[in-house]
């Protein structure tokens, strides 16, 4: 496989900086990050309702941009955690496309995100998950949003090395988690679990059409992080 193909968004990679633990969590959308987020709420004494907790993207936590900025915390331990591209891309269909009446006027028009709506008609209210992915699918990571970007990019740069020290596994979370915990010595608590979604097991909304539809859209992090279906 040419890594001529391979792309590197490093510059526009979001690092949460959690300054009493010499750490930084590394941000990819749709692998917990809610839960990551609520957690460093905790860690840094932030006060945040977390009956609300779908307003923690919009809380300001200590966050850099671009991982040049890591060069200011060299001695930090950086970590992120990335999920089986099937799982991800599921998980991003239910949770970006909704039915008609829902709709914020904010962030939600018609039961689609708003950041969706820049590709036209291809996404649209009630879409099914085969749509949904035959939309995906034809969207390049150098256009695609960061919700269904191949995750090497967020953490690999351009010579293809990747800026974090540690890549723990959705699939894994309780184990690396801990590890985690235990590497920037917090008190280990299970990982706070919110945007729980109503579903059965990811494998059960493929066809053997879409299911090879990810794994030609997905080749790097399937062989960079050797997920299987």
């Amino acid at each position: 496989m040419s890594d001529l193909n391979r792309f590197s968004f490093v510059d526009s990679t979001r690092f949460f900086i959690i300054k009493d633990y010499n750490s930084v969590y590394t941000e990819i959308p749709k692998v917990a990050s809610t839960s990551f987020k609520v957690w460093i709420t905790d860690l840094l004494n932030i006060e945040f309702d977390k009956k609300n907790w779908e307003y923690i993207h919009e809380l300001d936590l200590p966050m850099k941009v671009g991982y040049k900025m890591l060069n200011q915390f060299p001695d930090y331990f950086k970590f992120c955690f990335i999920r089986n591209p099937w799982d991800r891309i599921l998980s991003c269909w239910l949770s970006k496309i909704k039915t008609a009446d829902y709709d914020d006027g904010k962030n939600w028009r018609k039961g689609v995100e708003n950041n969706f709506w820049r590709y036209g008609d291809m996404f649209r209210t009630e879409m099914s998950f085969n749509d949904f992915i035959n939309s995906v699918v034809q969207i390049p990571d150098i256009n695609a949003d960061a919700h269904f970007r191949s995750q090497y990019t967020f953490i690999y740069d351009k010579e293809n090395k990747p800026v974090v020290d540690f890549t723990g596994k959705f699939e894994n979370i309780k184990n690396d988690f801990s590890y985690i915990c235990n590497k920037i010595s917090v008190s280990e608590t299970e990982l706070p679990h919110f945007h729980k979604q109503d579903r059965s097991h990811y494998r059960d909304y493929y066809d053997n059409s879409t299911r090879k539809l990810v794994e030609e859209r997905y080749p790097y992090d399937i062989e960079l992080f050797s997920y299987k279906f």
